[in-house]
């Protein structure tokens, strides 16, 4: 099996994704208002978080940070486990001590990552990160609900399809993030909305799930917002299918 397929039914245009160009320096990030997502669904699994930031003409930047249980790694088939050390060895994965995520080290981390930034809410899924959320309300965090539901997250998915469509969507090519990014499937309801889903239980997608619950609070509170995928393709001639 090669890892880094990405999946048949694969809903981002990962050749799209990766010609994404980076974000802006770090002074300048500061200025833009800031919002975060976290996926903390599995205390056994990866935990993901996200910040995006609301720049300048509508552009977006994003960044992502995530967590694994060290000793998770000797359960994982031989080619994820291998994987996941590459990456702890990379700094782009904090292996945390023991079987269960350390939600201590987390917050602490979390605080950290946010610190100095204009932040303006901490998204989470209420059904898997209430005694987490807590810990972070009582150090004075500005916390929202966003249920891990279809209404949540698919105004959230095409916009950031159309972001990435148009040149509007800024990272800088996390591992982590492009390989979760091309585990992502959706397919579209009989009112057109979608969500995300996975192929199988070893394609995460930790990492998008907190994307989209980042975006989904930029899209609500932020500033310009995206055109839809259907006016991105149209204007470069080309026909939405």
């Amino acid at each position: 099996m090669n890892l880094w397929v990405t999946a048949e039914s694969a809903w981002m245009d990962m050749l799209k994704w990766d010609d994404c160009d980076p974000v802006s320096p770090p002074h300048e990030l500061k200025t833009y208002p800031m919002w975060v997502g976290v996926d903390l669904a599995n205390k056994i699994d990866i935990c993901a978080a996200v910040k995006v930031w609301q720049g300048n003409n509508g552009h977006v930047h994003a960044d992502f940070k995530f967590w694994l249980p060290e000793d998770r790694i000797e359960r994982c088939s031989r080619q994820m486990a291998e994987l996941y050390r590459k990456w702890g060895e990379m700094d782009v994965l904090t292996l945390t001590d023991g079987e269960v995520v350390d939600h201590t080290q987390i917050k602490e981390e979390l605080q950290h990552w946010v610190a100095g930034e204009n932040l303006k809410e901490i998204g989470f899924d209420p059904w898997s990160a209430t005694q987490f959320s807590r810990a972070l309300a009582e150090e004075g965090l500005p916390l929202i609900e966003v249920s891990q539901t279809v209404r949540n997250l698919s105004e959230a998915m095409k916009s950031l399809e159309a972001l990435v469509y148009s040149g509007q969507f800024h990272h800088n090519s996390h591992p982590v993030m492009n390989w979760m990014m091309s585990n992502v499937t959706a397919k579209p309801d009989k009112n057109d909305n979608i969500f995300p889903n996975k192929s199988t239980p070893e394609a995460k997608i930790d990492g998008p799930v907190a994307l989209f619950t980042a975006m989904s609070r930029l899209l609500v509170n932020g500033g310009e917002q995206p055109e839809s995928l259907s006016d991105v393709l149209m204007a470069r001639g080309l026909r939405a299918l």
